[in-house]
């Protein structure tokens, strides 16, 4: 089994915590049926975002994601690109988060040690 990872498909859904405030989550599926878990909310842009996030995960269909870091480089984003588009910057956020939650689950460890931290105990 590789180390990397192959976005399938993604799955959104919302929670409403307040009559005005509604957190919107996404769902990251890989090929050997692992899920990554991502937060997506960007108030108004929100809708967009995970429009964004949609269409950016199936470019990354076909490639394997070895480390989240890889993924500007993979969709050909530069910094400039997603410092002026905040619905850009948080669908790139979410991929990269769902990535790490699936990567180290590849990989057998928590997301915490991914991450740079201790190991769970």
């Amino acid at each position: 089994m590789s180390d990397s990872v192959r976005i399938a498909r993604v799955r959104f859904a919302g929670v409403s915590v307040t009559e005005k405030t509604t957190w919107t989550f996404v769902e990251a599926y890989d090929g050997d049926g692992l899920r990554g878990a991502a937060e997506i909310t960007c108030g108004a842009a929100t809708a967009q975002a995970a429009r964004l996030m949609a269409e950016l995960a199936a470019r990354l269909g076909q490639c394997d994601i070895a480390d989240d870091g890889d993924i500007e480089g993979l969709l050909g984003l530069a910094a400039a690109d997603m410092q002026a588009d905040i619905a850009l910057a948080t669908a790139v956020s979410a991929i990269r988060s769902a990535a790490c939650d699936l990567l180290a689950q590849k990989r057998g460890i928590s997301l915490t040690e991914w991450l740079g931290g201790g190991a769970a105990r």
